[in-house]
């Protein structure tokens, strides 16, 4: 039931007969009056704009990650070969150089001090 029974501490208040049960007449007609408010909504339009989205974000999102993933990658291999550092430096000084058409910029170079100037432009021919 969506509404408690009402009954007094001398009354039965057992689930037999319920149907009948002593339920408040004004409950009964607000029950009534806003039945369409406790029934379920239509959640199709819902679902199938969920599932447009869903299909093209594995059809274009998905495959733009990977791709970039497979770069990144490469990437760091490149970087790996030419100088060592740790993978959170080396992730950094990739997305650096990225970001600036594959320069790393004279602020981030400060940065990096440990890598000379030709060093970068070599790390940068590399990715």
């Amino acid at each position: 039931m969506i509404f408690h029974r009402y009954c007094d501490e001398d009354e039965d208040c057992s689930d037999e007969g319920a149907s009948e049960h002593r339920r408040p007449k004004a409950a009964s007609s607000t029950i009534e009056a806003n039945a369409s408010h406790y029934r379920y909504f239509d959640a199709t339009p819902f679902v199938e704009y969920l599932y447009v989205r869903v299909v093209a974000t594995g059809r274009t999102d998905l495959h733009e990650r990977l791709r970039f993933l497979t770069v990144f990658e490469q990437a760091m291999e490149g970087l790996r070969a030419i100088v060592d550092m740790p993978d959170r430096l080396a992730a950094l000084l990739i997305r650096l150089m990225f970001q600036n058409s594959r320069q790393l910029s004279a602020a981030k170079r400060r940065q990096f001090s440990e890598l000379s100037g030709d060093k970068t432009d070599e790390i940068g021919a590399a990715i």
